[in-house]
C-alpha cells in the first residue's frame, strides 16, 4: 500500500482497516482493482471553489480536498 497526503479530505479510519484484506482477496482470485493515479481537488465543496489537480506521487496538499463525481 502507498501512503498519500490527503489534505483536508475525509479519511475513513475504520474502513481503511480492511483495505489490505480486500486487496489480498482480489489478488487471490486474480481480480485487478484499478485505483486512480490523479485527482481533481478543490479548496471547498462549493461551485465557486478554487479547483486544481493532484497525483498519488505528489499527494493532496494543504487545505485541498479530493472531489469525486
Amino acid at each position: 500500500m502507498v501512503c498519500v497526503e490527503i489534505g483536508k479530505s475525509l479519511f475513513d479510519e475504520e474502513g481503511s482497516k480492511i483495505v489490505q484484506k480486500l486487496m489480498d482477496k482480489a489478488k487471490s482470485k486474480n481480480v485487478t482493482i484499478t485505483l486512480p493515479a490523479d485527482f481533481v481537488t478543490g479548496d471547498k465543496f462549493d461551485e465557486k471553489a478554487t479547483v486544481g489537480q493532484a497525483t498519488v506521487k505528489d499527494g493532496i496538499k494543504g487545505n485541498n480536498l479530493v472531489w469525486f463525481d
